[in-house]
């Protein structure tokens, strides 16, 4: 059974971007998202970098954490971090299968 921390953690975030960010959803590129790497990771993907979407945002470290975009260091990394991606990837490809379905 998927966390439902995670979920809503990733709920957030992507609120967050639906206010600031249009269609960023589109721009992820699922084959290499992951949310340990700040690169390739939300933020990363859409600009340009995990630091430069903090700046963006004008979120803290705790405030990342909150939106999914990051997991608390105290909490443990590795199978969090795993979990938070596992969270964006069934949000991102939720969000493709309706937009898909809508113009079938």
């Amino acid at each position: 059974m998927f966390d439902r921390i995670y979920e809503k953690r990733v709920e957030r975030g992507a609120a967050l971007m639906d206010m600031v960010f249009p269609d960023w959803d589109s721009r992820i590129d699922m084959g290499k998202l992951n949310i340990s790497s700040g690169t390739v990771c939300v933020l990363g993907q859409c600009y340009g970098g995990y630091m430069k979407g903090l700046a963006r945002l004008d979120l803290s470290p705790a405030g990342a954490a909150r939106c999914g975009f990051a997991w608390p260091a105290l909490l443990g990394t590795g199978y969090s971090y795993r979990k938070l991606t596992e969270a964006w990837r069934m949000l991102i490809e939720g969000r493709r299968h309706v937009t898909v379905q809508s113009f079938e």
